[in-house]
C-alpha cells in the first residue's frame, strides 16, 4: 500500500515539475501566474532526489522516473548546478564583476565602529580580487558610486537610477534606458580593451519589493487570520505587476542588446531565476553565453536574503568572448552575492 502511495505521489511531483518547465515559454503579460512556479525548480531537484535515493534503497525500477524527469530539465539543471573546471594557463583580457550592493546597508551602520570595521572588510575583499577591470553594481545612488571609485580606484563611472558601471578603461560612449513607471534601470557604456571595442551593460530589472512583507507575514501571520490573507493578496499583486514589467523591460534591453555594433557582456540583477521567461529572453534568444554554465563550479544561487536557492544575478557574454573562469563569493556584505569572470577576447 504505502508502495503505491509514494509511487502516485512521485508521479504528481513529476507532472507538476514538467509544468515548471513550460514556464519560461510562457510571456508573463498573457498568464503571469505561471511565474509564480519558476523559484520552486530548486526544491523540486531536491524532492526527486529524495525519491530517487528511497527507489534505489527498495531496489525498484521507480527511481528511472525521477531521473528522467530531471534529465529533461537539463537546461535548468545546469543553470543552476554547474561543475565546469576554470581554465588555466591564458590570461585573462578582461575581468568583470557584477554586484547588487543593495544601497550597501551591509556597510553602513549607526555604530561607526562597526561601519568602519565592515568597510575595511569591504575594502580588503575587494582587494583580493585585483585586477579588476569592470565593476558593474545595482542599487547604488550616485553617492555610494563616488565613494567607490575613490576606494577603489576607478577613474571611470557612470550610473543611472543606481545602476552603475565603474572601469578602469575610458568610455568611449555611454548611455542608460529608463524604464517607464519603474526605478530599475540598464546602463551601458563602450570600452576598448586591446584594440577590441565591447558594450558593457549593468542592469538591474523590475523588484519584487516583497522582501519586507514576506518576512512580517512569516514573522507574525497567522492564517486564521484575515490580515494575513490580506497581506499575502498583496504580495501576488506585487509579484503580478512585476513580473509583468520585468517581461516588457527584457524585451527592450534584448532590443537594445541585438542592435549592439560591438561584442557585449551583460552583467545585473535581473531579479528572476534560470526557469523564467526573461531569462529565456534575455540569457537564451538573445544567443548569448551564460558564465556561470560555461565555467561555474557548484551552485549557482547568488540572493542571500529571505527567499533562500534563488539564482537572479548574472553575467552573460558574447559568443565571441572566451570565458576563462567564473566564481561566486559567498559574501553578507549585501543580500546578493558579488560574482565575477575572466573573459578572453579572442
Amino acid at each position: 500500500m504505502w508502495n503505491r502511495v509514494f509511487r502516485w505521489t512521485n508521479v504528481l511531483l513529476i507532472l507538476f515539475t514538467l509544468i515548471v518547465y513550460l514556464v519560461p515559454w510562457v510571456d508573463p503579460k498573457s498568464f503571469w501566474p505561471i511565474a509564480l512556479l519558476g523559484p520552486s525548480y530548486p526544491w523540486l531537484l531536491l524532492l526527486h532526489a529524495g525519491f530517487i535515493i528511497f527507489w534505489i534503497v527498495l531496489r525498484k525500477a521507480y527511481f528511472l522516473m525521477s531521473l528522467t524527469c530531471v534529465l529533461l530539465g537539463w537546461t535548468y539543471l545546469s543553470s543552476i548546478f554547474s561543475f565546469q573546471f576554470p581554465q588555466s594557463g591564458d590570461e585573462a583580457d578582461l575581468r568583470v564583476m557584477s554586484y547588487n550592493i543593495n544601497v550597501f546597508q551591509g556597510l553602513m551602520f549607526n555604530d561607526e565602529a562597526e561601519a568602519a570595521k565592515r568597510q575595511n572588510s569591504f575594502r580588503s575583499f575587494m582587494a583580493s580580487l585585483e585586477p579588476l577591470d569592470v565593476f558593474c553594481t545595482q542599487e547604488c545612488p550616485e553617492r555610494f558610486t563616488r565613494w567607490l571609485a575613490r576606494e577603489l580606484n576607478f577613474p571611470y563611472h557612470y550610473t543611472v537610477r543606481g545602476t552603475t558601471i565603474l572601469s578602469r578603461h575610458p568610455f568611449l560612449v555611454q548611455g542608460g534606458l529608463n524604464f517607464d513607471n519603474s526605478n530599475n534601470s540598464v546602463t551601458w557604456a563602450d570600452i576598448e580593451v586591446k584594440s577590441h571595442r565591447l558594450r558593457v551593460y549593468s542592469v538591474h530589472l523590475q523588484s519584487n519589493s516583497i522582501t519586507s512583507e514576506a518576512k512580517r507575514l512569516r514573522a507574525s501571520g497567522d492564517l486564521q487570520e484575515r490580515e494575513t490573507w490580506v497581506g499575502i493578496k498583496g504580495i501576488l499583486r506585487k509579484y503580478r505587476n512585476a513580473t509583468q514589467k520585468r517581461a516588457d523591460q527584457a524585451e527592450q534591453l534584448l532590443q537594445h542588446i541585438t542592435q549592439s555594433p560591438y561584442p557585449v557582456v551583460v552583467c545585473g540583477d535581473m531579479n528572476d531565476t534560470p526557469v523564467s521567461y526573461v531569462y529565456k529572453r534575455i540569457g537564451q534568444d538573445s544567443g548569448l553565453v551564460d558564465t556561470f554554465r560555461k565555467k561555474g563550479s557548484g551552485a549557482g544561487f547568488t540572493y542571500g536574503g529571505i527567499l533562500p536557492a534563488l539564482r537572479i544575478d548574472y553575467i552573460l557574454t558574447d559568443p565571441k568572448l572566451g570565458v576563462l573562469n567564473y566564481d561566486r563569493y559567498k559574501k553578507s556584505f549585501s543580500d546578493h552575492f558579488p560574482i565575477l569572470c575572466e573573459l578572453k577576447i579572442q
